[in-house]
């Protein structure tokens, strides 16, 4: 049995790090008598970015690494040999994260920007198209989308589309909403999730269909509003109306997903 930590929120002793605590002899007594036999870290490397001469914060928890220097605040020197060596008569194997598998806009990141050398193609920038292989050997990689200058120039791209579930999410907040309900649904490809927004008026319901075929059904909660006002947040379109069993009708294809807007009836925008 594996034991994963998350940095961010492992709480340590006042001025210990985080890398230390997991050194900590008495811990890894305590995972042994209930058979924690290995850890898992997560991500401890450098993260975040590169502006100028300054490094920036990590947007993406850590997991926007730049280099495999652990960070200062998972560790300093001594506490990272600490756990490293693990406490006397400890043999459990340990793991993290992989740099550059989760990328930030680091050293390489900018360097790709400014099109050095073909070992940037991790970025899909667009450099040296005729390379078969890059300066390290390393064999050409294959995109299923394509570089991502050509992407941005194709509305339909899966760039383009991240572009505007990204701005979506950052208009209305959603990274910082509160998941209120998960509702019970009738189809086992369906998943639909409720989120409370910063306006107390608001509603965020994420819809998701992960089955091969088109999903038609019923969403129910006791948190939908009866009489609220349903648009879809990426159109802004009308999408339906809460019905007074807190309910409404639903219809989306296979592999798809929405993302609806649900407003009390005296607290539509759109009739601001």
């Amino acid at each position: 049995m594996w034991f994963t930590a998350y940095p961010i929120s492992f709480i340590t002793r006042s001025g210990e790090s985080f890398l230390a605590a997991l050194g900590d002899e008495e811990l890894w007594k305590a995972f042994a008598a209930i058979g924690i036999e290995a850890v898992h870290t997560g991500p401890v490397k450098r993260a975040g970015g590169i502006a100028g001469w300054r490094y920036t914060p990590s947007v993406d928890g850590h997991f926007d690494g730049i280099s495999t220097q652990i960070d200062r605040p998972s560790a300093t020197s001594p506490s990272s040999a600490r756990c490293a060596a693990w406490p006397p008569g400890t043999a459990a194997p340990s793991s993290t994260t992989v740099v550059p598998g989760h990328t930030g806009k680091g050293a390489d990141f900018r360097l790709a920007e400014m099109k050095v050398g073909t070992t940037r193609g991790i970025y899909l920038m667009g450099v040296a198209p005729r390379a078969r292989k890059f300066d390290a050997g390393m064999p050409r990689g294959r995109s299923l989308y394509g570089s991502i200058p050509d992407q941005l120039d194709d509305e339909t791209s899966f760039v383009r589309q991240l572009q505007a579930i990204l701005a979506m999410r950052r208009h209305y907040g959603i990274a910082t909403s509160t998941q209120i309900d998960i509702p019970d649904v009738s189809h086992k490809g369906m998943l639909v999730l409720v989120h409370q927004l910063g306006d107390p008026a608001q509603l965020q319901l994420t819809v998701l269909n992960f089955a091969d075929e088109p999903i038609a059904g019923t969403v129910r909660s006791e948190a939908l509003p009866p009489g609220g006002r349903i648009r879809d947040m990426f159109t802004n379109e009308p999408f339906g109306t809460v019905d007074d069993l807190r309910s409404f009708a639903v219809g989306i294809e296979a592999h798809h997903g929405m993302s609806l807007l649900v407003c009390a009836p005296e607290a539509d925008p759109t009739e601001a």
